[in-house]
This record gives structure tokens, C-alpha cells and sequence, in this order.
């Protein structure tokens, strides 16, 4: 029995493969988590709040008027259940899941 958890090294071409499904970049982490769910995407992208949690569209413009704003980091990554990729990882079920996500 393999035990697979957070910090398993799993292939580059698995990595790649779920990447694909959820069209996330390439430097986009894989997270294993426990359970049977399929690949998803979560997180938050990067953006830029002033001091009191606001999200700043313009960056420019504010620094011009109000002073330096904050840069957050982006939490983005993929998700996918142990269980589910020892059981259910195929290429053709990828494929599938990909249909459905952009249907």
C-alpha cells in the first residue's frame, strides 16, 4: 500500500496532466488532499489592498494620490483527492473531466 499525502512527489507528466484540466499555468502548485475529489482550482489571484483591506484596481493612480499599497500574493493551486488519484486517475477520465468543466 502507498500512503500518499500532502507532501508525496508525484510525476511532472500527472502534474501536467491535471494542470491541463483546470487550465491553471505551469508554476501552479498540485496540493494533495485527503478524499476522493477530482482536480480543481483554488486560491486567489495577486492583487494590491491599502491599509484597510480594500482591493485597489489602479495601482498607479493610487500611488500617485495616496501613498504605497500592499501586494498580495497569489494562493493559487490545485486540488485533488488522494483517493481519487489512486483510483480514478486515467487519461481518458482527465479528458472527460475537462468536458465538463468548460461545458
Amino acid at each position: 500500500m502507498i500512503k500518499i499525502n500532502y507532501k508525496t512527489d508525484i510525476s511532472r507528466f500527472i502534474k501536467r496532466e491535471l494542470r491541463k484540466v483546470v487550465n491553471a499555468h505551469n508554476n501552479c502548485p498540485v496540493v494533495i488532499v485527503g478524499g476522493d475529489s477530482p482536480p480543481k482550482l483554488c486560491g486567489h489571484k495577486f492583487h494590491y489592498e491599502n491599509k484597510s483591506g480594500d482591493i485597489i484596481r489602479h495601482v498607479n493612480a493610487y500611488k500617485k494620490a495616496w501613498g504605497k499599497p500592499i501586494y498580495i500574493h497569489s494562493s493559487l493551486h490545485v486540488e485533488v483527492g488522494a483517493d481519487w488519484l489512486l483510483y480514478d486517475f486515467t487519461l481518458e477520465k482527465l479528458r472527460l473531466h475537462k468536458l465538463r468543466v468548460f461545458s
